[in-house]
């Protein structure tokens, strides 16, 4: 038995041994893949000692790293921003506000783009819909991390916005909307320079999509029929 426990603790220890050389040894430089509540972040590790951080949406953020005794790497050491990043048996692992990310070389799959259906007949529009989750900047956010609703009403050739996000001002006051190829449209000027345009469809899967374009900005709201004994949620 004392054999065998020799056995064990010296297989252990190589393991730890090969783990750590592992750590020490391998090559970090390069693109590397994780996920933060579901948003792409992308982590840039050049030989140079330089790094870069890309979270969908959001603005990038550069600094420096250098290896420690153990292995793994301090990014923007001796500053305020300074962090650990982990080197594992499967790759990188940090964490960004109390979250964790881990890191693989496995890119993700592109997004399949939104693709209309254009044999849609406006009576598959009708009724009522509410936002499962919301594209904005190549990012797909759930309503539930929105914390706010989105809920429209397609009657004859008419929107209601029942909800949009938190706003319910709109709700009684019909838009009229013109149907062309499956398509639901409007657009509205909101000053002398910049207009708003509304936008009802189904794509190709069968989701609907409510599309909201101001500006620059697009928000496409992908949504699922509100059941009929449903009431929508009055804004907070």
């Amino acid at each position: 038995m004392k054999r065998l426990t020799s056995l064990v603790l010296a297989l252990l220890l190589a393991l730890t041994m090969m783990v750590g050389a592992f750590a020490e040894t391998a090559d970090v430089t390069g693109e590397w893949y994780g996920e933060l509540l579901g948003i792409q972040v992308t982590l840039t590790i050049n030989a140079d000692g330089t790094y870069k951080m890309d979270i969908a949406g959001m603005d990038s953020e550069e600094g420096v790293w250098e290896k420690n005794e153990d292995g793994n790497l301090v990014m923007d050491k001796g500053t305020e921003g300074e962090g650990l990043v982990t080197v594992t048996e499967t790759g990188l692992s940090t964490e960004q506000d109390g979250m964790k990310i881990d890191f693989t070389r496995e890119a993700p799959a592109e997004d399949e783009e939104l693709t209309i259906s254009t044999e849609t007949t406006e009576e598959e529009l009708q009724g009522k819909w509410q936002a499962t989750s919301v594209i904005m900047n190549g990012m797909s956010v759930p309503m539930s991390m929105v914390g706010q609703e989105c809920i429209i009403e397609v009657k004859d050739s008419n929107l209601y916005l029942l909800n949009l996000v938190g706003q319910t001002a709109l709700a009684e006051i019909p838009i009229p909307m013109t149907f062309v190829d499956g398509i639901l449209t409007v657009t509205l000027p909101v000053d002398e320079n910049t207009t708003q345009m509304f936008g009802v469809a189904k794509l190709t899967d069968g989701t609907v999509l409510f599309e909201l374009v101001q500006g620059d900005t697009t928000m496409d709201f992908l949504m699922e029929a509100v059941p009929e004994d449903a009431e929508p949620a009055a804004a907070e």
